[in-house]
């Protein structure tokens, strides 16, 4: 969930692939290849090590522990490719529609359009998964109440991190921060890539160096001549390195959910979700080069 689901594939409905169609214009499938190349180096490098610690595990005698999930399903498991169908619905609603003539019209508010694309998506993949999975979850209302429970806490820490930035963005210190990653040696991407770490490091949340640095610094590429679709794919590969450092809510919550201490689990974390996404930037860059 915070690798190449995330940022890197093409077509992704993360939010950290849907702000760079906001601020830039550009499709949720920008820069194909680019997104392409770092999963084809993060993914095996995440499947690598994950085989490498089960069988230290095994080798300990480690087994995996019950837990309680019932979430009012009635035990029978759906089909295969009907799980599909509520994903399908998702992808194809935030991918088609900005493209048909009706989005593209220049004149319509580009936040305003990707904002409903991104409801009417959500909107549709919830109604598929009501009516795909009738019969499995009985309790659907209750389904629905610990969704929307479970997302105040996210939407309000992603709100306060984003207007955060905002304020950070007006400051004087900022604006000199800005002028020295524009003059970090290695070109735009580089630099680009080194802001959206440092400042999705620094805040805890991909969403917030995203969101951050690409308004800042976006502008000024542009004028470089660097291609819309190449900042929108590095620029949301990029927030996704050193956001997964401890003090970011994603962390928290999962060792919450799963039981487990920074001790136990975080060593797993920082390998899977933060030098393997950062060995996907570089791969990224080198192709957005080679390309563009």
């Amino acid at each position: 969930t915070a690798t190449f689901t995330m940022a890197m594939m093409p077509g992704s409905p993360q939010l950290q692939n849907m702000v760079p169609s906001i601020e830039l214009g550009t499709p949720l499938t920008a820069a194909p290849l680019v997104g392409l190349a770092a999963t084809f180096v993060t993914v095996p490098f995440g499947v690598w090590y994950m085989r490498r610690e089960l069988t230290k595990a095994r080798a300990r005698g480690e087994t995996y522990e019950g837990a309680s999930l019932d979430a009012g399903s009635t035990g029978r498991e759906p089909n295969l490719f009907l799980s599909f169908l509520p994903l399908l619905v998702l992808l194809i609603v935030l991918n088609v529609l900005p493209q048909l003539s009706h989005f593209q019209d220049p004149e319509r508010d580009r936040r305003a359009t990707m904002g409903a694309v991104m409801v009417m998506g959500l909107l549709a993949g919830i109604l598929a998964a009501a009516i795909a999975f009738r019969r499995h979850i009985q309790k659907q209302a209750d389904t629905l109440y610990r969704g929307s429970y479970n997302s105040v806490m996210p939407l309000i820490n992603t709100v306060a991190v984003v207007g955060f930035g905002g304020v950070i963005e007006q400051t004087i210190g900022f604006e000199l921060i800005k002028d020295q990653m524009l003059d970090i040696p290695g070109g735009p991407l580089v630099s680009l890539s080194i802001a959206a770490n440092v400042i999705a490091g620094s805040t805890g949340s991909a969403l917030g160096g995203l969101g951050i640095a690409l308004p800042a610094l976006a502008p000024t590429y542009l004028e470089m001549g660097v291609p819309a679709e190449v900042i929108h794919r590095i620029a949301a590969i990029a927030c996704g390195g050193l956001d997964a450092l401890p003090h970011n809510g994603a962390v928290l919550a999962a060792l919450t959910v799963t039981g487990l201490t920074f001790k136990q689990a975080y060593r797993h974390i920082f390998v899977c979700a933060v030098i393997g996404p950062l060995l996907g930037l570089v791969a990224a860059i080198l192709t957005a080069t080679l390309l563009y």
